[in-house]
């Protein structure tokens, strides 16, 4: 077993380099007949019958050799690649359908999914969109958040207070710079970069949620 495996490991490792050599093909003729020689002892010691033995993948390596004279190296061609464009197209699209008679969901989400690269395509060509991928710019806005209906107590309510009761004693200027960026949205300054004196001041009292939906 430990023989069929090396050879086979061999033979995976030769098939994936960027260039094979008439040498290199010769050795990958060699490893898989070593392969199929060895890989008998699965038949019958590992519960495996003669008509399983043939497995697509298996016999996907006969055509290897042709196929690198033909085409040249597969250079790290594998499956792997079909597996990632079945997760965009299939898997994903699945995901987000009602699951019930799915298939012509999917085919819609494909579509529009299609049709949305093509105009972000055009769009960039034309320069009506950069990097930014269309995002305007402008004032932000608090998405809905909901607290949890009651606060937790054995917090203190001050700012400073607070950076000191949770060991945080940036906190204060986090929030003064929180405070800078909600009022000054539009500014080219970026909160990290603005004078501290800038920020507004804060002298209410904090009160503290653990939970809370966004």
């Amino acid at each position: 077993m430990v023989k069929c495996l090396s050879a086979f490991l061999n033979f995976c490792y030769i098939a994936q380099h960027n260039a094979i050599t008439d040498e290199g093909l010769r050795k990958l003729e060699s490893t898989l007949a070593r392969f199929h020689v060895h890989r008998e002892i699965f038949i019958g010691t590992a519960g495996v019958t003669g008509d399983q033995i043939l497995l697509p993948q298996q016999h996907s390596l006969k055509h290897y050799v042709r196929s690198i004279h033909l085409f040249g190296s597969p250079n790290g061609l594998c499956s792997s690649i079909t597996e990632s464009k079945h997760i965009k197209a299939v898997k994903a699209p699945w995901w987000h359908s009602s699951h019930f008679q799915a298939l012509a969901q999917m085919l819609r989400t494909n579509c529009w999914l299609d049709k949305l690269a093509v105009a972000c395509q055009i769009l960039t060509t034309l320069g009506m969109i950069g990097a930014n991928q269309g995002l305007a710019t402008g004032p932000k806005s608090l998405s809905s958040v909901e607290l949890a209906q009651t606060s937790e107590g054995g917090y203190l309510q001050s700012l400073r207070s607070l950076a000191v009761h949770i060991n945080q004693p940036q906190f204060p200027v986090a929030f003064h710079q929180f405070l800078y960026e909600q009022i000054n949205a539009d500014s080219e300054v970026s909160p990290a970069d603005a004078d501290i004196k800038d920020c507004p001041d804060f002298m209410g009292h904090i009160v503290i949620y653990h939970s809370a939906i966004a």
